[in-house]
């Protein structure tokens, strides 16, 4: 008869130290890969922004105009880069780094200085269509002059 074989030690079930760094490596390579995308995404968003926050502004111009029954003006000043209208507290600024371009009506136009949206009192407005741009991204906003109505497109890649 042969002597009984020696028990098998069993493992904890843990990891070695070899593997934890195999893994910690590919975890690293993984980051590195992800965030040159991620920042741009997130640089993009900046133009959405600017965008969201200006149709903000012209939907509170609006309602300050249909509320006060008077003709109410958004402001946007290009050369400070900056908006104020009747509502706003403080004018607000445009990121430093979002370019602006617009097609408005030229009365309503001062020598590329200042661009203006006028709302009058049943809600309708001057209109006009304003593109902010940053990082390849784009996103606009037009104000409909028969209804006063500012809509926001997001999302547009530029070459």
């Amino acid at each position: 008869m042969k002597p009984p074989l020696p028990a098998r030690r069993v493992r904890d079930g843990g990891f070695t130290l070899l593997e934890l760094i195999v893994v910690m490596a590919i975890l690293a390579m993984a980051a590195v890969m992800a965030f040159p995308s991620a920042s741009g995404s997130r640089r993009g968003l900046t133009a959405e922004a600017a965008a969201l926050n200006f149709a903000s502004a012209l939907r509170i111009a609006r309602a300050e105009a249909i509320r006060s029954n008077r003709e109410q003006t958004l402001v946007l000043d290009v050369a400070r880069r900056r908006y104020t209208a009747a509502g706003l507290r403080v004018a607000r600024a445009l990121p430093s780094d979002v370019a602006i371009s617009y097609e408005i009506p030229a009365a309503e136009q001062s020598a590329g200085v200042t661009a203006a949206v006028r709302f009058r009192p049943d809600g309708s407005s001057s209109g006009g269509t304003f593109r902010f741009a940053a990082y390849r991204q784009t996103a606009s906003v037009a104000v409909d002059w028969l209804t006063g109505t500012a809509r926001v497109a997001l999302g547009v890649k530029t070459p």
